[in-house]
């Protein structure tokens, strides 16, 4: 009992990465401990209903006890009836967690007690709530991660400063499936086509109805390849360049703001028809660990999102293998990390690293500067700054320091991943040295290069964004400090020449001033848009900012034609149909223009580079005169002006001048109606009365008065 208290003691402490009280401490650990708890009730739930466990841990069957505590109280004279309950899922966890650690893990600080067994029967009972069918769905583990803090995310949502534990959940949004869909196959599902030279096999806009491109079947009978799942793919014109590989193996996607892994799950379905693909020869039963081994990586602020995610991942690899008939999957090590803040909690495993690096050198001494720089910025996660913080030179001097020759590590990323399987051998089960691996893990993800980047990322800036952070990406980064930016600042340096950027983000960037050095460079450095449809809001649910999702091409020329489509007008349960009729039927809807091409170099003929792409070139082109409406307002001071732009006619005290119609006590009042814009227009009828400093002849037909009537509703709508 008293090692217990010590080690929750510690658990607790281990909360603490900056100067927190212990009550805060305590209350997050405790979120923590019923977080951790529930993932993996939900998991235990995942895998029953598809038959991975023998005996089920949260299914109560008419004894009163589940099947594997009714095993454990026939086994056991010590464990008292209920108890079973508890043991039953503590063996469980245990049997599990050297396939799904991060998850399972029983030496986790989330792991030092467990749930009373009172607790334990009333949560159980809650999820048998829940149908199977529910728990069958690939993406139910989202919902879970979701809705379990929306309470919480509700109250930050009102909110104009975040504190750095505020960052994870207040941008908890799960991104819909079939943005999902159109985002990986524009760029994952693209880049693939492209590398291969397989253009002329996407599928033309006419051969699929709208229908079997919304509904495809995505069984491997019916979408065997990459064009019959990839069914939201946008053709291009010509032969565009993409990253080589020589195996699937060398394909790499990364998530940097993963969730619970929707993104990645998708990516898994494309990827599984690339090695379909691409190596004919071997068991489609190995490849679904293949493609958690090697294609997939994944990075969260949030331990329980990470935790979902690598579950996520577990579920769609183990199901695909069994249906390619494995009896006993192994789970590879996944590589989705979490950048908590927490886990640069090192200092009692600094004696490793000095064994393994040397004390002193220079290397170990920028290993510091890192380990010291994300554990004292919370609310980092991907924007840590690992290439810009360990340059090359130094890791070849720690490699000719620690004699690894010719088979050493001769690159940033080989050397952190020697130092990881070194300190991997050595590590015992405290706190801080599993910390220690953790950290290793993240600088790892950090510094490869990847094929394709697939994001919903955290959105705030100012006092959304917390100071340290703000400091930090200052120092780091180009650009404003504002969260999507930075992590597109990220994504771009760590994907590869021809690469694809896939992202849902505010739609902020296409016109605000602080953001115009972005756009400028956007359009003038080597990138472009290869897609962008503008959805403007309800795309996430209790989100309060517009949105776009766009692919972007890093690497390449901007001087090239990429399609737009416009949807921020369309209700949120038509936004799915008009954009498959936009992209692949027809580019109006009506009398409304929705699909758009444009060369991105198009941007830069108006000052600031907004992304306004539903302008006309020739519109533009106005902009390219030497005589302008106002050369200082628009900051061309080299132009001629023909005037000067002002506000024009204004009360300068509407509360003092303007009254509402409530405000006026009679018909006969002095205060005529005005139009001051709204979303609503209103046709002013003939009226009789004395307005507008005359008095117009009252109409036969309105002998009700019913004008005045209307009249007052145009002001009260005003």
């Amino acid at each position: 009992m008293q090692k217990t208290r010590e080690r929750l003691v510690e658990a607790i402490e281990h909360e603490n990465s900056g100067e927190k009280s212990w009550k805060w401490c305590y209350n997050q650990y405790v979120s923590g401990v019923g977080y951790t708890i529930i993932n993996r009730l939900a998991a235990f739930r995942c895998m029953e209903v598809r038959g991975f466990l023998d005996l089920p841990v949260t299914q109560i069957g008419e004894s009163g006890l589940t099947p594997a505590a009714e095993k454990v109280l026939s086994e056991s004279f010590t464990v008292g009836r209920e108890e079973s309950l508890v043991v039953a899922y503590h063996d469980a966890c245990e049997k599990m967690q050297d396939e799904i650690e991060i998850l399972f893990n029983l030496r986790s600080t989330h792991s030092v007690i467990d749930p009373k067994p009172a607790h334990f029967r009333k949560l159980v009972e809650m999820i048998d709530d829940i149908s199977d069918e529910i728990w069958l769905a690939d993406d139910v583990l989202g919902w879970v991660y979701e809705y379990y803090n929306r309470p919480v995310v509700e109250a930050l949502d009102s909110k104009d400063t975040l504190k750095a534990e505020d960052v994870g959940p207040a941008n908890q949004f799960y991104t819909p499936h079939w943005v999902v869909r159109l985002l990986a196959d524009n760029s994952l599902g693209k880049l693939y086509i492209e590398s291969t030279g397989q253009q002329s096999i996407i599928p033309s806009p006419e051969s699929l109805s709208r229908d079997e491109r919304k509904n495809r079947i995505v069984s491997p009978e019916d979408a065997p390849g990459v064009p019959e799942l990839c069914t939201y793919m946008i053709p291009d014109e010509g032969n565009l360049e993409a990253p080589s590989f020589d195996d699937p193996s060398e394909i790499r996607v990364l998530d940097p703001a993963c969730g619970s892994g929707h993104f990645l799950l998708y990516a898994f379905d494309v990827l599984e028809r690339i090695w379909w693909a691409e190596r004919p020869n071997l068991s489609r039963s190995e490849i679904p660990s293949k493609i958690l081994e090697h294609n997939l990586y994944g990075v969260d602020i949030d331990l329980r999102s990470c935790q979902l995610s690598a579950f996520n991942l577990y579920l769609k690899a183990r199901t695909r293998a069994e249906e390619e008939n494995v009896e006993n999957f192994e789970m590879p090590n996944t590589n989705i990390v979490c950048a908590d803040a927490r886990v640069a909690d090192v200092e009692e495993a600094i004696d490793i690293l000095n064994q393994i690096t040397g004390e002193g050198t220079r290397a170990r001494e920028a290993i510091d500067e890192i380990i010291a720089e994300f554990q004292s910025t919370e609310a980092l996660g991907s924007l840590l700054d690992v290439q810009g913080m360990l340059s090359e030179e130094l890791m070849q001097e720690q490699t000719d320091l620690l004699r690894w020759n010719d088979d050493g590590p001769h690159t940033l990323n080989a050397f952190l991943k020697k130092l990881r399987e070194a300190v991997g051998d050595r590590t015992s089960d405290s706190f801080s040295e599993q910390n220690l691996k953790s950290f290793l893990n993240l600088l790892v993800v950090l510094t490869q290069d990847y094929d394709v980047a697939l994001m919903n990322p955290p959105y705030g800036m100012r006092g959304r964004m917390p100071d340290d952070v703000k400091k930090y990406v200052e120092e780091h980064y180009q650009y404003y400090p504002e969260y999507y930016i930075n992590f597109f600042e990220v994504c771009e340096n760590l994907t590869k020449t021809h690469g694809r950027v896939g992202m849902l983000i505010p739609w902020s960037f296409m016109f605000r001033k602080v953001f115009e050095s972005f756009r400028t460079d956007f359009v003038s450095k080597d990138r472009r848009f290869d897609f962008l449809a503008e959805f403007g809001y309800d795309i996430l649910d209790n989100a309060t900012v517009g949105t776009v999702g766009t692919v972007v091409r890093t690497g390449t020329v901007g001087d090239g034609e990429g399609t737009f489509i416009r949807l921020h007008d369309v209700p949120k349960a038509e936004k799915e149909f008009k954009f498959i009729n936009a992209a692949f039927d027809d580019e109006y809807d009506g009398m409304v223009q929705r699909r758009y091409t444009r060369d991105t170099s198009e941007f830069s003929l108006i000052p600031g580079a907004p992304i306004s792409y539903w302008v006309p070139k020739n519109l533009r082109d106005i902009y390219a005169s030497n005589t302008v409406l106002d050369a200082d307002n628009a900051d061309l001071p080299e132009r001629d002006s023909i005037g000067v732009v002002k506000q024009g006619l204004a009360t300068g005290n509407d509360s003092r001048f303007f009254r509402y119609f409530w405000e006026v006590a009679d018909e006969e009042s002095k205060f005529p109606p005005i139009s001051k814009g709204g979303s609503d227009a209103w046709l002013l009828p003939e009226l009789a009365g004395p307005y507008f400093g005359k008095t117009m002849e009252k109409k036969s037909n309105d002998t009700t008065g019913l004008g005045h009537k209307i009249l007052n509703i145009i002001s009260m709508k005003v």
